[in-house]
C-alpha cells in the first residue's frame, strides 16, 4: 500500500492511497485501536510504532486518500 509520512509538531501524518471499501470501513470502525508499524528499509531489526490516542483518521472519498494522525511514536529494535 502506497503512503506518505509527514511530521510536524509532534504529530505524524500518514497519507494513504486506498480504494478498497471494505478496508476503509474496517479502518474507520476500528480507528481507536489502530496501530501502525513501520520497518526501516534496509534495517529489518529497526521498527517504529505509531498510534493515535484519539483515533484521528479521516477518509476523503473524492481523492481516495486516508489521513491517519498519530500523536505517539515509539522506536525500538527487535
Amino acid at each position: 500500500m502506497d503512503y506518505e509520512l509527514q511530521q510536524a509538531d509532534g504529530i505524524w501524518k500518514f497519507i494513504i492511497d486506498i480504494s478498497d471499501k471494505a478496508m476503509i470501513t474496517n479502518i474507520l470502525q476500528n480507528r481507536h485501536e489502530l496501530n501502525i508499524f513501520v520497518v526501516t528499509e534496509g534495517q529489518p531489526v529497526q521498527k517504529s510504532w505509531y498510534y493515535s490516542k484519539d483515533g484521528l483518521v479521516e477518509y476523503n472519498h473524492e481523492t481516495g486518500k486516508m489521513n491517519i494522525l498519530a500523536d505517539v511514536k515509539i522506536d525500538y529494535s527487535v
